[in-house]
């Protein structure tokens, strides 16, 4: 595997979800380099969008959330091809 490459990239992300009285904003800029055979933790504060943003990378936020920026996963099993979990 390259380590050059990242296995997981998250670029200016931001998620809020629509609400009654407009939207709640809970990420903000979030950007985070996942790097293959090192660990990561993403740690915070409770209520700091820990796990949305970890949601977001699974796919399983709710219809309600509005995701923008990009979250680009490269797959250690396809060299060279990077996909962006957002679109």
């Amino acid at each position: 595997m390259n380590s050059g490459v990242d296995l997981l990239r998250i670029e200016d992300v931001g998620i809020s979800f629509a609400i009654i009285g407009g939207p709640l904003h809970a990420v903000r800029r979030a950007n985070l380099r996942v790097l293959p055979g090192k660990v990561t933790a993403l740690v915070g504060e409770s209520g700091s969008g820990k796990s949305v943003l970890s949601q977001a990378v699974m796919g399983i936020l709710p219809n309600t959330a509005h995701v923008r920026g990009r979250i680009l996963f490269s797959d250690p099993e396809k060299p060279g091809m990077t996909q962006d979990i957002l679109q």
